[in-house]
């Protein structure tokens, strides 16, 4: 019985990693960089297993580390803000884990970031494609204010308010807007930037 156990026992686990594998489905895994941090996010497929993700970092792309862990949820879309990232300035990889054992784990498909003109001042929009909440990391030369303008593809104007910069990110509820591209456009005292974003 004991000869049994020692052949078909590594055969069981190898199936049972094998079987958890199948199961860690993404649709997407993006990262966004800003200025003090890295913004992720990720969608799962329709069948996931219960085992928390961890968000693991790396600076070489080889040996990981893990910064966060996130719990499983009802819906399929998470989101991380790495702000321990604030200070690094060479490339930076992120990938996701699941643990069935300490044995057992799968990873996630490895997300590269250039941190190059960390410094720069053109405005990043995110996540894209959004549902709700459309996130601006912007920080202009003059540091003071900024006249923001949203438009759709046939160039109509669905917002247009001036905002004052402060130590939170800009925000916007977009959630009731129609699914499509649209047009933002940042206006400071010195600088016009416009880029795209896409309602899902």
């Amino acid at each position: 019985m004991n000869d049994l156990k020692s052949i078909f026992l590594p055969i069981l686990l190898l199936i049972s990693a094998f079987s958890f594998a199948q199961n860690m489905l993404l649709n997407h895994f993006d990262a966004y960089l800003g200025e003090k941090y890295v913004f992720l996010t990720w969608e799962t497929g329709d069948s996931v297993r219960d085992y928390p993700f961890q968000i693991q970092r790396s600076t070489d792309g080889r040996l990981f580390e893990t910064v966060g862990t996130i719990p499983i949820g009802q819906d399929s879309y998470y989101e991380y803000v790495d702000s321990s990232a604030k200070g690094y300035y060479s490339a930076l990889y992120y990938r996701l884990c699941q643990k069935q054992t300490d044995l057992f784990a799968v990873y996630s498909p490895i997300v590269d970031l250039q941190k190059i003109n960390v410094s720069s001042p053109v405005p990043i929009v995110f996540p894209t494609p959004v549902k709700d909440m459309l996130f601006l990391d912007y920080s202009p030369e003059d540091g003071k204010w900024m006249f923001v303008r949203i438009a759709d593809q046939a160039g109509r104007i669905i917002y247009e308010s001036p905002k004052m910069l402060n130590a939170r990110l800009p925000y916007w509820d977009v959630s009731r807007f129609a699914s499509g591209l649209y047009h933002l456009i940042v206006i400071s005292q010195n600088e016009v930037h416009s880029t795209y974003w896409i309602k899902e």
